[in-house]
């Protein structure tokens, strides 16, 4: 016998189950697929001396036929994945080269790190350096896409390791803002809930991919149902939370609902591979939730993403490393906080030493004499501090006090809110309100917003790339920041270097001529095992993840961005002790 295997062939299967018990058979040969039995290959048993009969060696014809059509298969998917790998690869060293000629402009141009332009700047250079912006973020995201082609081309899994807090609205906000519309009229068709939110833990660039596909598959039948809308929902549950993505299109016939999720499955688009709905499985997967979808035929689509609500009382993983970020600080709390009690817990909680006073004139007095790690004032005592602020920055408390940061908190939802008077004097404002707190104090940890003022100034970082154009670009942004920049063009120079210098940190890429980014961490640490290195690398496959994780602190994909790379800098850099900080840091007392 020889048949085609289906899960519903129960009855068929035991009519030769039953045949075979009578026959005496003797050989069942199965054909598997991903693990899935899809033929059988069965013969009866053979006395001694019995020959094969004619359909016997049909239907063993047929097993290798179907074995050599598995084997072609695998062999032709396995060369696409290769070449398109070596695409990959090869896109990152341009995409590379245009990131820094833009940073470069940017620079050269504007000289600004923020969104916004000094105000005597006219309209044509607002549009301009809007534009560079724009172009900067789209290059980020193609890299990271690419990067996330690459693990998954490698076999590699979604590692949690590096997953973090996110707002699941801002998220979606941010990658309608870089999605690449054919036409922008296509923008006006999609409506976001603008009041619902919640904190999902993830991976911003995977949560990306997911939104980036979801459009793609409702805006491919734009030109057949150009009423279509698309609305994207969020809700929030006591054990989920939801984005419900909905799209008045063509629908999906239902024989074909339950496969949109295997592998390799596509229907109606003639360019689709089949690999989107899939992988964006395994994405909701590794974030601890699911992907759903409902849909009828030729009126509407939706795609529900669920995931676990996080209790922020608390996300254990996360208070953990906020523990380790926070070891033995010391906070002063200035104002009445009895309406963010939560933010008083945290704090506890994290074991950090808190002083409380509730004055401007007991914060002066206090921090006069005292140090701190970093102050936390209530918004209300904020919008009366702009003087007081202005006297601590211009070293009228001191040295110390004059580079301790000074963080705003309001319990209403105004993070990103301006007091005036205060603009760069205060460096973050934190969301106090259960819902907030952790993915707050996560942004502000992240950023380096708790480091003293001027950490960074007279730091020495050694680069260690074989590509010159990423040395500069990196170069560019650490001598922005009053960093001393150390280059090195392979591992073996790299040693060198750290011999000859104190380094405070190190960035090393992984593949290298001479010596490679492994083995040169390897003799670093004999001559300075306490030095944190930071792997620099544009692969990062499960196993070089491995070996990664047992020999450095932390790992960067290129092309990185100043935003990323600081906060790693900021993450691993040992704290100075006060006594031997560099405190030589001026403010204007305009």
């Amino acid at each position: 016998y020889f048949i085609e295997y289906h899960s519903s062939d129960i009855e068929k299967l035991t009519k030769i189950r039953n045949s075979m018990a009578e026959n005496d058979s003797a050989l069942v040969l199965p054909i598997f697929n991903n693990n899935v039995i899809t033929h059988l290959f069965m013969v009866s048993k053979k006395n001694e001396g019995g020959i094969f009969s004619q359909e016997e060696i049909s239907a063993l014809q047929l097993v290798l036929e179907q074995s050599n059509k598995f084997i072609y298969a695998e062999d032709e998917i396995r060369k696409s994945q290769l070449l398109a790998g070596s695409i990959a690869h090869e896109m990152k060293n341009p995409l590379s080269k245009i990131q820094y000629h833009f940073e470069r402009i940017d620079a050269d141009l504007f000289d600004l790190d923020t969104s916004s332009l000094v105000p005597y700047a006219s309209s044509e250079m607002k549009t301009l350096y809007q534009n560079i912006c724009e172009v900067k973020s789209a290059v980020q995201l193609g890299s990271k896409f690419i990067e996330v082609i690459l693990n998954e081309l490698q076999g590699g899994r979604i590692s949690p390791d590096s997953f973090r807090l996110f707002s699941a609205r801002e998220l979606i906000r941010q990658s309608l803002n870089d999605y690449n519309f054919e036409h922008a009229s296509s923008r006006h068709l999609i409506s976001l809930d603008p009041h619902t939110d919640f904190i999902f833990k993830g991976d911003d660039t995977l949560y990306s991919f997911i939104i980036f596909n979801l459009l793609n598959n409702s805006l491919h039948y734009i030109s057949e149902y150009p009423e279509m809308k698309i609305s994207i929902r969020l809700s929030t549950g006591d054990r989920h939370n939801k984005v419900i993505f909905t799209d008045t299109g063509p629908g999906i016939n239902a024989s074909r609902l339950p496969y949109i999720f295997d592998e390799m499955y596509t229907s109606g688009k003639n360019n689709g591979n089949g690999l989107g709905l899939a992988y964006c499985q395994r994405v909701m997967t590794a974030f601890g939730g699911n992907i759903s979808c409902r849909s009828e035929a030729g009126k509407f689509t939706e795609f529900t993403l669920s995931f676990p609500t996080i209790n922020s009382a608390y996300d254990r993983e996360t208070v953990q490393r906020f523990k380790r970020a926070l070891k033995g600080k010391y906070c002063l709390l200035v104002g009445e906080f009895s309406s963010s009690l939560k933010l008083t817990v945290l704090l506890y909680e994290l074991n950090i030493k808190i002083t409380k006073v509730e004055s401007i004139k007991e914060m002066m007095h206090i921090l006069s004499f005292r140090h701190f790690d970093f102050v936390f004032i209530n918004e209300d005592i904020t919008r009366q501090s702009a003087n007081a602020i202005k006297s601590i920055r211009c070293g009228e408390l001191g040295s110390i006090a004059q580079i301790t940061p000074i963080i705003s908190c309001t319990n209403n939802g105004s993070t990103a809110k301006s007091y005036e008077g205060t603009d760069n004097l205060i460096q973050g404002v934190i969301d106090t309100r259960e819902e907030e707190l952790l993915i707050s104090l996560q942004h502000i940890i992240e950023n380096g917003q708790l480091k003293p003022l001027g950490n960074l100034i007279g730091k020495k970082v050694l680069v260690v790339d074989d590509m010159l154009v990423n040395r500069l670009l990196i170069k560019g942004y650490l001598e922005n920041e009053g960093i001393i920049c150390f280059q090195a063009e392979n591992g073996k120079k790299a040693v060198e270097i750290v011999m000859a210098e104190e380094i405070d940190f190190i960035l090393m890429d992984i593949r290298m001529p001479v010596m490679d980014g492994f083995e040169a961490t390897k003799e670093i640490r004999k001559i300075s095992p306490s030095t944190p290195i930071v792997a620099l690398t544009g692969e990062y496959g499960e196993d070089v993840a491995t070996t990664i994780t047992l020999t450095m602190e932390d790992h960067l994909t290129k092309p990185i961005t100043k935003k990323r790379l600081l906060q790693k800098i900021n993450k691993h850099l040992k704290d100075t002790p006060l006594s031997l900080r560099n405190t030589r840091l001026y403010y204007s007392a305009m």
